[in-house]
């Protein structure tokens, strides 16, 4: 009976012209090729990079200032399987340029700009273009104020305070919650073994919303606020405790509105954890509780509550002393579901009117396989990894660095059976979705030159009704210039 039910409000969305019939992916315009997939793919890149790349020497000025800079540039290739048989493919040329200059060891002002040049091969962008430019635009620029080293420039000082502000990279706890470039201010107290940071983020000019189901979707407005704390255990422990708090207001304003559905959505993240390392273990356990207010499925006169709940943990182990440096790691991640839940993260065809929403949806970012590569909604997902570094000392040439290899293995479980996850082709109402196997390399064979690889391939189960294989194959080259 719930099965025709939701199939019957599916089709009456359909009818009446809220979504378009043919809904391959989330986020896909009608006749469109994988703008979800394109979109996923996007956050993955940007959340692999976001850290600053740093040259190896700086230029001394007055021996009271040092200006860095550099550039690099990213030739890349990528394809992916969309599961309706579809591939994308896309290449890549990314440069970016940067510099930092750091006045008195106090004052940091970095600022990255972007240049990137896109290839599809089949006209599937997200507007279904052959070709996308992105930029020149700023990256990053943010400048750090650093009062320790202002106020008392001794090195055994029990305190730090730093100030930081622009677009900026942040990340809370394991990156679930919140995980990406952010425009906004960061302040940062340490005094002996505690640190407490507090922030105040808006999403920048070029971030995708969360909700595809909007109509103004490629664009998002969302204000993040809160703070962390961490005290660090006594040293025999090697461990770290850690909370966090982070609210997020919709400041979105739809300039084309949906006849019977609104699509406010506010949110707030309370969580915690401990990580370190312990008996030569690196461990990781975080718990985050969701609440929140958000609009049901063709629902604009009142909000639903959120309760939802996410679970990340993982302990690995690395050799360094053995041959080939050896890495065995386990994860274990969990991000609750909604049986009446049809669609995830949208609104549209989402949450059931007059019912509490339990789907944990978040704004961060944490690997989870490349071909599936879900959101942690409504599943339970184990995996497994081993990495080796092959070492080039022999060659006597040191501009050759170790070739890194590894395997990473994938298990995904509904956590609501009847539920939908993020990959709307998993119809059924089974709870065994797949599993999927990852196989990555990364080597740097000369001192500014490296080259990447990665291969995944995701093995659909009782959830869906197309059970042929998915396959993801990305490489890279990155010159360091």
């Amino acid at each position: 009976m719930r099965v025709l039910l939701r199939t019957a409000i599916a089709a009456a969305v359909v009818a009446a012209g809220i979504v378009p019939a043919a809904t391959p992916a989330h986020g896909q315009t009608a006749g469109g090729a994988g703008a979800e997939g394109v979109e996923r793919r996007e956050r993955i890149e940007r959340a692999i990079e976001l850290d600053p790349t740093e040259s190896d020497d700086g230029i001394d000025l007055l021996g009271e200032a040092v200006l860095d800079y550099g550039a690099w540039l990213r030739v890349s290739f990528l394809g992916f399987d969309i599961a309706d048989g579809r591939r994308i493919e896309r290449q890549d040329y990314d440069l970016r340029l940067w510099a930092q200059a750091v006045v008195f060891d106090a004052h940091t002002l970095y600022v990255r700009g972007q240049f990137r040049y896109t290839v599809f091969a089949h006209d599937d962008g997200i507007d279904n273009e052959e070709r996308d430019i992105r930029g020149p635009r700023i990256d990053l620029a943010f400048y750090q104020l650093d009062l320790g080293e202002l106020v008392d420039p001794s090195s055994d000082r029990p305190w730090e305070v730093r100030l930081r502000g622009g677009r900026l990279y942040h990340r809370v706890g394991s990156g679930l919650a919140l995980n990406n470039v952010l425009d906004g201010g960061i302040a940062e107290l340490g005094v002996g073994p505690v640190s407490l940071a507090g922030f105040g983020l808006f999403t920048t000019d070029i971030d995708r919303d969360i909700d595809p189901s909007r109509a103004e979707a490629d664009e998002s407005d969302r204000f993040f606020t809160g703070g962390t704390a961490a005290v660090r255990l006594p040293a025999a422990t090697g461990s770290r405790l850690f909370a966090f708090g982070v609210a997020q207001y919709d400041e979105n304003r739809e300039e084309i509105e949906v006849v019977g559905q609104d699509f406010d959505f506010d949110s707030i993240y309370v969580g915690g954890g401990l990580s370190g390392r312990v008996l030569g273990l690196d461990y990781l356990l975080e718990y985050t509780h969701m609440t929140g207010r958000r609009f049901a499925s063709l629902r604009d006169d009142d909000r639903e509550d959120i309760d939802a709940h996410a679970v990340v943990a993982s302990v690995d182990k690395t050799w360094a002393g053995a041959l080939l440096r050896p890495t065995l790691g386990f994860a274990y991640y969990y991000g609750s579901g909604d049986d009446d839940r049809i669609r995830v993260p949208d609104s549209i065809l989402g949450n059931a009117a007059e019912s509490s929403d339990r789907t944990f949806t978040a704004f961060g970012y944490v690997p989870l396989g490349l071909a599936l590569n879900p959101l942690l909604a409504n599943l339970h997902i184990a995996s497994v990894r081993g990495e080796v570094s092959i070492p080039f000392d022999w060659t006597g040439d040191d501009g050759i660095g170790a070739l890194n290899l590894g395997v990473h293995g994938f298990g995904y479980w509904k956590a609501e059976e009847e539920g939908g996850i993020s990959d709307p082709f998993a119809v059924n109402d089974e709870r065994e979705v797949g599993w999927a196997l990852d196989v990555f390399l990364s080597w740097p064979v000369l001192s500014d030159v490296t080259v990447t690889g990665r291969l995944g391939v995701f093995f659909p189960d009782h959830a869906y009704d197309d059970t042929e294989d998915r396959w993801f194959f990305g490489t890279s080259i990155v010159l360091q210039l």
